[in-house]
């Protein structure tokens, strides 16, 4: 007979047993698989299958729209844990396309050795480097009078199978580009409100060289707001020779004869037989590097059309002194910049300030052998005070009031104040020439 004590102590471990056996079932019953990628949870399931059939559908996902065999490129581990009630709505697709990277058998194009660009196979690689050679011949043949004959590549390129994530594998617009450009960065500035190219090029690291190298297309310093300018400058992988055969018309200069009549004034001379240029038909052989013409070498020339010759009268009659010889000032301003060298150059006058439409006067008694739009000068009037060895210019008019052959008085109006050619604001720009050099305008007021 088993003696009480001991028919209690069975039935108290029978009784945890029992306990455990519940609690155990239970345990089962309320716990899942906790989904990891990287020691990271990204979601929870409650067959493991169903984690395998996930990862699955999102390989087969990558390879309809790949075209290409991948595999994952990161563990997909699987814990059990009691089920997160709040947790177990989690997308486990979405989840797994975020954490999990794939990966392939792609070709990777080296250029010397060293990869560049991976495509995903090499048909597509080959392609690129195929499409470099059309887009370069495209550019040296634009204008049609161009034809490549030759093409070759200075560095070694070689293709070969590499294991690379999907993200590394790029298109064949994209390869030739990163090809053309030596990098696939894109950084780009927006132009803001009174931006220059030397501010926008010295912010950036930049010289303007490589601000106009990293953008073609800028053919002068004009930029407007809002515009878009590449910050990166091309570097290119490749280093493309090519030779080329071009045929041009290039013109032939007239030459020109000159006969003389001291009954007229220099400014009356005129053209009797009009001149015209000739044409000839001229090919070139020129060998270029990235675009950048290396040499040019004549190969025909076939004359087209002979030039003819050009007759003009040029007039010597010497304009009588006139001046004093001491000038009057011409306006009445103030002195802003003087004779001589100065920032960006060499300033050949003086400037004067006074608003727009002050009266400006001749220094000095004269014939005006000039009056009209001369470059950076705006409006110009030109006075001759003497046998054309000491003229005055008087630049950047609003109006000028006289014109070519008038006879001026020291001191007669002869144009007004403006800001025409190249000025900062309005003032005129008084120069001084004796014998066809300049010379320092205040040497001719006695101080």
């Amino acid at each position: 007979m088993v003696p009480v004590g001991t028919r209690r102590a069975w039935a108290l471990v029978l009784a945890v047993a029992a306990v455990a056996a519940v609690s155990l079932t239970d345990y089962f019953r309320s716990s899942v698989w906790a989904v990891e990628v990287g020691g990271k949870v990204v979601g929870f399931v409650s067959e493991r299958a169903e984690a395998s059939e996930a990862l699955a559908a999102i390989v087969r996902e990558a390879e309809a729209e790949t075209g290409m065999d991948v595999r994952p490129s990161t563990a997909l581990t699987l814990r059990r844990v009691t089920a997160p009630a709040a947790r177990m709505g989690t997308d486990l697709l979405s989840q797994l396309r975020a954490a999990i990277s794939m990966e392939t058998v792609g070709c990777a194009i080296s250029i010397g050795g060293e990869r560049v660009v991976v495509l995903k196979d090499e048909e597509t690689a080959r392609a690129a480097i195929a499409s470099v050679e059309r887009a370069y011949v495209a550019s040296v043949e634009q204008d049609r009078r161009s034809i490549v004959h030759s093409l070759s590549f200075r560095e070694d390129i070689t293709f070969g199978p590499v294991h690379a994530v999907l993200e590394d594998i790029r298109s064949l617009e994209t390869a030739r580009l990163i090809l053309e450009r030596g990098t696939d960065q894109v950084n780009t500035y927006t132009v803001k409100s009174g931006d220059s190219l030397w501010s926008i090029a010295t912010a950036n690291q930049l010289t303007i060289a490589d601000l106009r190298a990293a953008n073609p297309d800028l053919t002068s310093d004009f930029i407007r707001t809002g515009q878009q300018l590449s910050m990166v400058v091309p570097k290119p992988y490749l280093t493309i020779s090519s030779t080329e055969r071009r045929v041009v018309i290039e013109s032939i200069p007239f030459a020109e004869t000159v006969s003389t009549d001291d009954t007229r004034w220099p400014w009356d001379g005129y053209v009797l037989t009009r001149g015209v240029a000739g044409a000839r038909e001229v090919t070139y052989e020129i060998v270029r590097e990235n675009m950048k013409e290396v040499s040019r070498t004549l190969q025909s020339s076939t004359l087209i059309r002979e030039p003819v010759t050009q007759h003009r009268v040029a007039g010597t009659k010497l304009v009588p002194a006139m001046g004093t010889g001491r000038f009057v000032w011409p306006l009445m301003g103030q002195l802003t910049s003087p004779f001589g060298p100065r920032v960006g150059g060499f300033h050949s006058g003086i400037d004067i300030a006074a608003p727009l439409g002050t009266e400006i006067m001749a220094a000095d008694a004269g014939i005006v052998v000039f009056s009209g739009i001369r470059g950076l000068y705006g409006n110009l009037v030109i006075v001759d005070h003497g046998g054309g060895s000491l003229v005055t210019y008087y630049a950047h008019n609003s109006k000028n009031l006289v014109r070519v052959g008038d006879t001026v008085v020291q001191g007669q109006v002869i144009a007004l104040v403006g800001r025409t050619g190249r000025s900062t604001g309005p003032h005129l720009h008084f120069e001084v020439r004796v014998d066809g050099r300049f010379v320092n305008p205040l040497t001719f007021y006695p101080r």
